[in-house]
């Protein structure tokens, strides 16, 4: 079982893009873990209703809620970090994507990456204009919560699949290959990691 791992920012789509550039490749991805801050509960709605409603329903989703709005400030960045560290734990087999969220969410996943021998993360780079404020924008217009638990009206499944179902010929998937360091130094990487504390 393989488990793409994901940060979420204001964009649902760039998971979706990753997710389906990963699959397109010809690797199998049974399930999504996706970290996110109190902020973006409307993209994972958006993501979930994406994933349900566009192809992607037999792909597990879990998602871990970070106790705070946004990313700003140093003991929010090593919360991150660690909470990154312990769903990595926990997964068998695992592919990191590093196009979501916060610039510095990079500098995590790459460092959890390191500790568990993992030989690359992936990143999507789309053709985007202005989808994202589109994004923000329709997120914030409807009450995405009602639809939880039962289907949303077809213009509103229509609106979540436009923006959340990447063209995949404007979409280019880099493989960023990693160095492979010592047992040792994975060892100690890792000791380092779950040694930070998340409340």
């Amino acid at each position: 079982m393989t488990t793409l791992v994901a940060s979420l920012g204001h964009a649902p789509a760039v998971v979706l893009e990753g997710l389906e550039a990963i699959i397109r490749s010809g690797q199998v991805i049974n399930k999504i873990c996706l970290l996110y801050t109190k902020r973006m509960k409307r993209q994972v709605l958006m993501l979930k209703l994406a994933l349900r409603y566009g192809g992607f329903e037999s792909i597990n989703l879990e998602v871990y809620e970070l106790p705070f709005e946004e990313l700003k400030s140093e003991e929010e960045c090593l919360k991150f970090r660690y909470k990154l560290y312990e769903v990595v734990n926990k997964e068998k087999e695992v592919k990191l994507l590093i196009s979501g969220g916060r610039k510095s969410n990079i500098v995590d996943f790459v460092l959890v990456a390191l500790a568990f021998g993992i030989k690359e993360v992936y990143h999507v780079i789309p053709k985007r204009g202005s989808e994202i404020y589109f994004t923000k924008a329709f997120a914030d217009s409807v009450n995405l919560e009602l639809y939880t638990d039962k289907e949303p009206p077809k213009h509103i499944i229509d609106q979540i699949l436009n923006i959340c179902n990447p063209d995949l010929r404007n979409i280019h998937l880099i493989r960023i290959p990693l160095p492979t360091i010592k047992e040792e130094f994975r060892e100690a990487l890792r000791k380092d990691l779950s040694s930070l504390t998340y409340p």
